[in-house]
């Protein structure tokens, strides 16, 4: 997976994804995943935050920035459930 080029991100987005641990994330394709585990969430948010480092307009980006922060959100829920 490539990594994200936060160059055209508004500034609050870039700053959660940045700091929230998720942002670089690797995983193996090879194992399948459980839906709801925390790798699954996981991945889904590196799927979009791929998709926003080729989007091709600024609302896209944003859209899909948004949306890989709702899945780090749950990935980060799923991991720590008592926070």
């Amino acid at each position: 997976m490539a990594p994200v080029n936060f160059q055209k991100t508004n500034s609050k987005t870039c700053a959660l994804l940045c700091t929230s641990g998720y942002g670089s994330v690797r995983l193996s394709q090879s194992e399948p995943v459980k839906p709801g585990s925390p790798t699954f969430y996981k991945e889904k948010a590196q799927e979009l935050l791929d998709q926003a480092g080729r989007a091709a307009t600024e609302e896209a980006r944003t859209e899909l920035l948004t949306l890989a922060e709702q899945w780090q959100r749950l990935a980060q829920r799923a991991e720590h459930p008592n926070w």
